[in-house]
């Protein structure tokens, strides 16, 4: 009841008053960003991994980077809208931190454009659970805000189907291999079994894959086929190199 309140007075407010660029501030005629701002945004490329897309050279729709080759995550698409990079950052700390929830609506536009071959037919969008204490601070999950707005622009449901049965200490500091052993039996899911042939995990930021990685493999521990990954923005990692499959 108290984020559904939330979201309601936050788009009151942006109804009432002039509408301006998510990123500048200056006021426009629509919502999401002025022309220049939306020109600074840092879409991903079209060549991508197809496993966890981070960008590669004259990617076919079989192409995998060489360390999703050597090292495939436990989730089989990935696909991301923007590079994370200090604009995109922005717009991600001000829905995290900043409670700006009325961002929503632009960004499931952008998550429906990037990922519309993997919407096309996923059954459920199941958001990466925060731990209890830390929603508890925050007042709310970022990942559910975005997937059930992605929700009415597709008519997929969403599906609570996992829960962070653990605190875990931030990612942002850990290597690769230390994010893995810090989210390993991090998640549980909500019930006995799930019998679905594809579904999508929606969070805000994929970075080293280690936390989606991790949920995947629940959810395919619950039985689900397939498994997709779709998030707001992709960090990349200039040293990976690729290989066409």
């Amino acid at each position: 009841m108290f984020d559904i309140a939330k979201q309601f007075f936050s788009t009151f407010l942006h109804t009432v008053l002039p509408i301006r660029c998510l990123y500048c501030k200056a006021i426009i005629g629509d919502h999401g960003f002025c022309t220049e701002c939306w020109e600074r945004l840092p879409f991903l490329p079209e060549s991508t991994c197809t496993s966890c897309a981070t960008p590669i050279p004259e990617a076919t729709v079989h192409s995998l980077c060489a360390a999703c080759l050597i090292n495939p995550p436990n989730f089989d698409l990935a696909a991301s809208a923007l590079v994370y990079d200090h604009f995109s950052r922005k717009l991600v700390l001000d829905l995290k931190n900043h409670d700006k929830t009325f961002m929503l609506n632009v960004i499931a536009r952008l998550l429906l454009k990037a990922g519309q071959d993997i919407l096309a037919d996923t059954q459920a969008l199941v958001p990466v659970p925060l731990h209890w204490r830390k929603e508890w601070l925050r007042q709310f999950n970022q990942s559910a805000l975005i997937a059930q707005y992605l929700s009415k622009c597709t008519n997929v449901p969403v599906l609570q189907a996992l829960r962070r049965c653990r605190h875990t200490q931030s990612q942002g500091s850990l290597s690769s291999t230390s994010r893995q052993k810090n989210v390993q039996g991090a998640f549980k899911g909500t019930m006995p079994a799930l019998h679905l042939n594809h579904c999508t995990l929606i969070d805000d930021v994929l970075t080293t894959g280690a936390t989606l990685s991790e949920c995947a493999n629940t959810l395919k521990m619950l039985g689900v086929k397939k498994v997709s990954v779709l998030t707001l923005c992709r960090t990349i990692n200039s040293g990976k190199k690729y290989v066409r499959n």
